[in-house]
């Protein structure tokens, strides 16, 4: 390559930009117009002369009315921020509830419904209108029983068939003494369940005399019952467990018994009875007992026993009972204790009145001893008094016809000669002769 013939480039002169030449200050960024490569002279327009160094100087009033004035900005609402939100990540959402249905609706059907449905279940109140145990054997009873129950929000619901095991809820462990079967139900509202007639298996003897002594001795007693079944909600299934415990009054050992009236009879039937009478049988409770033919042993205060009185198929249903009874007096027994009898009666013929008490000596069902009656009657004293008169009037009939009684004798007892009278003549009309 002829570098001899390569035309040399004058060098470019050096500019000198002070203010001893040009009369202003060097712009701010004057090396890059320098280093642009421009030439010797600056651009016409970069710069003026400093006669008119202040003409790029604005009129502020001037400028200001050219400035285009745009009106301030409306803040969005709530709503409106809300719709743009949802515009920008509606997808999110969406994701989000389909994980949140797929994880939710599992919970609800099988953890948060049946727990609701557990809890009315828990929550509500059953009732008992009536209850009875009929028809007792050794080791079986006939239970009868109508309840009610109350399903909220105007809900029908559909029970399966389930065994309620009755228990004592003071027993662990659990231990139930009779369980019988509920049938299918259909609840809708306040509604009927009723269990009518059921022979069932006494489980547990022992718990059942228990419960049955609570019963009869107490003013109020527990009836608890506990099973599980399936509710249907249309085509909804929550398994339900059912653990009440109901209160009932009790039998109260049958306080206000009483002897309505009494009869002597100067003949005795054939059987050997020789004493009748009616009696009151009071039970505030709802539940009615059977209890077939009961004897109880009769006897005064100081606890001697003078005969026997037997109430032919009792059974105590809820309310009063009143029932006929027939018995045996033991008149030997009576006139030869005659003394100790006066004494222990002084109190209650200072009253006008024979006191009277009945304790239970057996019960028997179609022949056969209910041993568990049994053991809690046979333990249970009712107290009573009887007006003398009434078992003067009721004895007058059968005095009439005795050789040994006349009617002077029955005038003087009844102006008051006296219990001791009174029982001198029965001596007389009762009494063996030799």
């Amino acid at each position: 390559m002829d570098y001899d013939k390569i035309e040399k480039q004058p060098s470019l002169p050096v500019v000198d930009l002070s203010e001893k030449d040009y009369g202003y200050e060097k712009p701010k960024h004057f090396s890059q117009h320098v280093a642009a490569g421009w030439p010797n002279e600056l651009p016409p327009d970069t710069y003026k002369p400093e006669t008119s160094r202040t003409d790029h100087i604005e009129d502020v009033n001037t400028r200001q009315s050219s400035i285009v004035e745009y009106p301030p900005e409306v803040p969005l609402t709530r709503k409106q921020k809300t719709v743009k939100h949802l515009r920008r990540y509606w997808i999110c959402y969406v994701l989000l509830g389909i994980v949140a249905l797929a994880v939710g609706l599992p919970i609800f059907f099988l953890v948060i419904l049946p727990a609701i449905a557990q809890r009315l279940v828990d929550s509500a109140s059953l009732p008992i209108s009536s209850s009875k145990l009929m028809k007792p054997t050794p080791d079986t009873i006939t239970v009868s029983l109508v309840a009610s129950l109350k399903v909220p929000l105007g809900l029908t619901v559909h029970l399966d068939p389930t065994d309620l095991h009755l228990y004592r809820p003071e027993t662990h462990p659990f231990t139930p003494y009779v369980t019988v079967r509920l049938p299918a139900q259909k609840l809708h509202g306040n509604t009927t369940i009723t269990l009518e007639n059921q022979t069932v298996q006494i489980q547990n003897l022992t718990e059942f005399q228990a419960f049955l002594t609570t019963a009869v001795y107490a003013e109020e007693f527990i009836l608890s019952a506990r099973g599980s079944t399936t509710a249907h909600l249309g085509a909804l299934k929550v398994p339900l467990t059912l653990d009440k415990g109901i209160k009932l009054k009790g039998l109260n050992q049958l306080k206000g018994f009483s002897i309505l009236a009494a009869q002597a009879l100067v003949t005795p039937e054939a059987d050997g009875t020789n004493f009748k009478g009616t009696a009151n049988l009071p039970n505030p409770s709802l539940v009615g007992f059977e209890l077939g033919n009961e004897v109880l042993d009769l006897m005064i205060p100081n606890g001697l026993v003078v005969g026997q009185g037997t109430i032919i198929n009792a059974t105590i249903a809820p309310g009063n009972n009143t029932v006929d009874f027939s018995g045996i007096v033991d008149y030997n027994t009576l006139f030869s204790n005659i003394q100790s009898i006066i004494n222990a009666e002084a109190d209650a013929l200072a009253r006008g009145n024979l006191a009277l008490n009945a304790r239970g000596n057996s019960t028997v069902y179609d022949g056969t001893h209910i041993m568990y009656y049994e053991n809690i009657l046979n333990n249970m004293t009712l107290g009573t008094e009887v007006p003398v008169t009434q078992f003067i009037v009721g004895t007058v009939g059968g005095l009439l016809n005795s050789s040994s009684a006349t009617l002077g004798d029955l005038v003087d007892l009844i102006q008051g000669n006296g219990i001791t009278g009174f029982l001198g003549l029965l001596s007389s009309v009762f009494t063996p002769t030799t």
